[in-house]
């Protein structure tokens, strides 16, 4: 349901931008290695595509999320945007709030 798929798109922002920051890694490396004359202008350019792809897929998961935040706050009778903001997909909920005894 919603809130699965929410969980499901936090924890895919977390890791692209886990990845981004491991592509501005390698980009750095192989940057280095072409400035040392061990590496060629395709392997940076290749790497330098690899990041710019992973970069533009943060701005379509965080407007996914926003989507289902709103749908959910909609749900539970809340103004759209008033969601958990701060939320971390390694957060679990505790067992109170799940509404089971």
């Amino acid at each position: 349901t919603s809130y699965f798929l929410l969980r499901e798109l936090d924890l895919q922002l977390e890791i692209a931008r886990a990845t981004l920051k491991l592509n501005d890694d390698t980009v750095a490396y192989f940057r280095n290695r072409l400035e040392g004359g061990v590496s060629n202008r395709l392997e940076l350019d290749r790497i330098i595509a690899n990041r710019a792809r992973t970069a533009a897929s943060i701005p379509d998961i965080e407007q996914q999320i926003a989507v289902i935040e709103n749908l959910m706050s909609l749900l539970l009778g809340r103004p759209p945007g008033t969601s958990s903001a701060g939320r971390r997909a390694s957060s679990r909920p505790s067992p109170s709030s799940s509404g089971c005894p």
